[in-house]
């Protein structure tokens, strides 16, 4: 029998809970080990308890301490990949060290899965988003 091959694990910040777990679940039925957090100082805080090594951070960058987050997630994990949760669609996003931005859905569909895979995926596989629309 071959090993099991490791969960990469997906920290997901943001106060929506609806959408955490959303995103959560389609993350959990693809091979990640994700964990949810809705503020910086949870996520923190799981993360010493856990002794989590973050594969993937998706945050929403205007959580309180967010900015700050994702520096200090880049200096503990250089290899780190972050997403940003935009809230409005039309939003662009120049931060230091977030490799893409996708936008909140407006309703939790198939196509609003697909997007989110496909930006999630995108990153994970090295390429630098300015940022995702849905089509």
């Amino acid at each position: 029998m071959g090993e099991e091959p490791l969960l990469k694990t997906a920290l997901i910040l943001d106060d929506d809970l609806g959408f955490v777990f959303w995103l959560g679940h389609m993350l959990d039925e693809s091979q990640f080990s994700a964990v949810p957090a809705r503020s910086v100082s949870d996520a923190a805080l799981l993360m010493l308890q856990l002794d989590l090594t973050v594969e993937l951070l998706i945050i929403n960058p205007a959580l309180s301490g967010g900015l700050e987050f994702i520096a200090a997630s880049h200096r503990q994990h250089k290899e780190i990949r972050v997403i940003a949760i935009l809230t409005d669609p039309q939003q662009v996003l120049s931060i230091p060290g977030v490799d893409a931005a996708h936008p909140k859905p407006v309703t939790f569909d198939d196509d609003a899965l697909a997007g989110w895979m496909n930006c999630i995926e995108r990153v994970l596989a090295g390429h630098h988003i300015e940022s995702s629309t849905p089509n």
